[in-house]
């Protein structure tokens, strides 16, 4: 289909670019968490559009500003009307790099911020692999200050370009969305598999949250909500919608199976990450070698229990263990670990061998209570399967 920049000019002018809305679950609660806004074009003669017919030649000559722009207030109307119906969740908005070599995008999401509009909440950014363009410093002072108005930036398509992780350490992610066809040969390949589950570890370790999309069945969203991902997407969920049609699917209010196997998980992982972060930091602040290694001597850990990664889990989502035996004894010892870790990082190794013993018990106890509870949500969870795998018999 031949469409030359004048064809994308008359759609800006006649407003033929519109939005559908790909529904977002959240793992943890089986409840819708938001939407992808996706783009099409209804051509009055030709019909619906493809993106992938129409967006590079609007990057290529600058037009994408201008269409983003569009889709941005389109966004912030819909997720208005969809908040007076109690709507609670976030729309993600496609952006290219090229949209931040203006301030145009920033100004449209600062003034519905500023006169009320929206939240920072409601609308998050995506922004593929690609941002790495050669002015990459004014993309990047820009994110930083969507950032500061407080939006999320997720990293769209994972996994598909040659500077993902590189990107992870310059850019102000607080997500990533792994590549549908990552996701898509995660069945058939343990590779895929694996590199799934390598991303997932990694962007926990960085405080990344993980949205899979491309989820096509049941059985790779059960996955991925054990593997520890916090959204998923796909058709199994649903096709892109309409918005009358999104909207009439939210008040719905669907329900899908969800589990906190993978948090618990990730919460034991992010307990030994600690643990050798405070050990690495200590050893090199004692040591006479100079490794000029200010990353180990000062690494990205909190003393404080809350604001850990474990206790991110344990006082936010977790909670809702609350009434569980095993889940009520790991805040002591946790909350003892971080005291007596905060001790370590700042003792002399010469006279930190009780401390080292202290804190390697307490240590163990939350491990030992993450197991148990952890094994007691799987007898749960293997039961439920069973009795479902009987009544669909």
């Amino acid at each position: 289909m031949d469409i030359t920049s004048q064809d994308i000019e008359n759609a800006l002018a006649n407003q033929e670019f519109e939005l559908q809305y790909q529904p977002k679950v959240n793992f943890l609660k089986g409840r819708v968490s938001g939407a992808e806004c996706l783009i099409r074009w209804n051509h009055p003669d030709k019909g619906y559009i493809p993106p992938d017919n129409f967006i590079p030649l609007a990057e290529e000559t600058g037009l994408i500003t201008q269409i983003t722009a569009q889709i941005c207030l389109t966004a912030i109307n819909a997720v208005k009307e969809l908040r007076a119906g109690g709507f609670s969740g976030s729309l993600a908005v496609n952006t290219s790099p090229l949209d931040f070599e203006s301030n145009i995008i920033i100004d449209i999401l600062q003034n519905a911020i500023d006169t009320k509009q929206i939240v920072p909440h409601d609308i998050q950014i995506e922004l593929t692999e690609t941002a790495t363009l050669n002015r990459q410093d004014v993309v990047l002072s820009r994110l930083h200050r969507l950032i500061d108005m407080g939006l999320k930036l997720v990293m769209d398509d994972f996994g598909t370009g040659y500077s993902s992780i590189d990107l992870l350490s310059q850019l102000p992610f607080s997500a990533l969305k792994v590549d549908q066809g990552v996701i898509g040969r995660m069945a058939n390949s343990t590779k895929n598999l694996n590199i799934a589950n390598m991303v997932i570890n990694m962007a926990r370790t960085l405080r990344m949250d993980v949205v899979a999309e491309g989820i096509e069945d049941k059985n790779t969203y059960q996955f991925l909500a054990y593997a520890g991902c916090l959204e998923a997407q796909g058709y199994w969920i649903s096709k892109p919608l309409p918005f009358d049609e999104f909207r009439t699917f939210v008040e719905s209010n669907p329900v899908y199976p969800s589990s906190q196997l993978g948090m618990i998980y990730h919460s034991h992982l992010n307990n030994v990450y600690f643990r050798k972060s405070v050990f690495d930091a200590m050893l090199y602040a004692n040591s006479n070698i100079d490794l000029n290694m200010a990353s180990a001597a000062n690494p990205d850990i909190h003393f404080e229990s809350e604001n850990s990664r474990l206790g991110q889990w344990y006082y936010g989502i977790g909670q809702e263990l609350s009434s569980r035996e095993n889940f009520q004894s790991i805040e002591e010892p946790h909350r003892r670990m971080h005291e007596i870790g905060r001790l370590l990082f700042e003792a002399n190794v010469e006279h930190s061998n009780d401390l080292i013993i202290a804190f390697n018990e307490s240590f163990e106890r939350v491990n030992k209570h993450l197991h148990l509870l952890e094994t007691e949500l799987m007898f749960e969870e293997n039961a439920r399967l069973i009795e479902a795998a009987k009544g669909g018999a």
